[in-house]
């Protein structure tokens, strides 16, 4: 049960969907936007809770 629980947690992944509308239809793309960093990096295992950064110049991050 703990082995399965650590593989789910470590391959969290950022997804991304877009609809013209919140009713939809929505289109999922195939690839995550957002996901960790290769081993050795502290946001190695997981991706998870993104936030938008907004700039005032209008430039987006993903954090």
């Amino acid at each position: 049960m703990v082995i399965q629980f650590v593989e789910v947690w470590n391959n969290k992944r950022i997804g991304l969907a877009t609809a013209p509308s919140v009713l939809g239809p929505w289109t999922r793309q195939d690839v995550p936007l957002l996901e960790p960093r290769r081993p050795g990096f502290w946001d190695c295992t997981i991706t998870t809770n993104p936030s938008a950064a907004i700039l005032p110049d209008g430039t987006t991050y993903l954090i």
